[in-house]
């Protein structure tokens, strides 16, 4: 009999193979036309998609999952190791495997490769960049490859965050958490609804 801790688990495995699922059918028409004009709810609201909605479930339960991993083992170089760890193998798998098979097969392989900088390509692996190729599936809305990997960089940035807060005792009060989650969707809400900009020309005027 599965264990209460596995039964969680799966359950947040549910929730990311759903959200997953939202970013495949919300992008797909984004790739093809070049904007989300058929993307559904885009089409309902006119503010966010699927896909930003699904990117923001993965960091909302990526950061909680990260906070317990500190709160469990609350020390500073094995939780960096399983950050690393968690990571860079398969950024860098996903990375190799778009700039030396899907890049070529995407373009012209003997110009492909004539203009390939390998630093620069080495140098967005080291620093969480999408890949850094030359220019693929020219005449298509989008001439890049695997452009969802540009999340990578800004959650590596939270885990340094939570690492962050834990040193100093921040990850011990439970509040702190709740007060940053409703921080971060206040500032979301108010940005997509374009209130940000109210605000600002409301304080100009005065």
């Amino acid at each position: 009999m599965k264990s209460e801790e596995t039964k969680k688990e799966n359950n947040f495995n549910l929730l990311r193979l759903i959200l997953a699922i939202l970013v495949l059918l919300s992008h797909a028409p984004e790739l093809i036309d070049g904007n989300r004009s058929r993307e559904l709810l885009t089409q309902l609201f006119h503010t966010i998609s699927f896909g930003e909605l699904a990117v923001d479930g993965f960091f909302l339960l990526s950061g909680y999952l990260i906070v317990k991993s500190w709160t469990s083992l609350p020390l500073v170089w094995p939780f960096l190791k399983n950050r690393v760890l968690r990571i860079y193998p398969g950024f860098i798998a996903a990375n190799l495997i778009c700039a030396l098979i899907v890049g070529p097969l995407g373009s012209d392989a003997a110009n492909y490769f004539a203009s390939f900088h390998t630093l620069a390509f080495l140098r967005g692996v080291i620093f969480l960049q999408f890949p850094v190729i030359p220019p693929v599936f020219l005449g298509q809305p989008y001439a890049f490859v695997n452009g969802s990997l540009w999340t990578i960089s800004l959650e590596f940035i939270c885990y340094l965050s939570v690492l962050a807060l834990g040193i100093v005792g921040a990850n011990y009060f439970k509040r702190v958490w709740l007060v940053i989650t409703t921080f971060i969707f206040l500032a979301v809400i108010f940005q997509k609804l374009g209130l940000f900009s109210n605000l600002l020309t409301l304080t100009r005027l005065a």
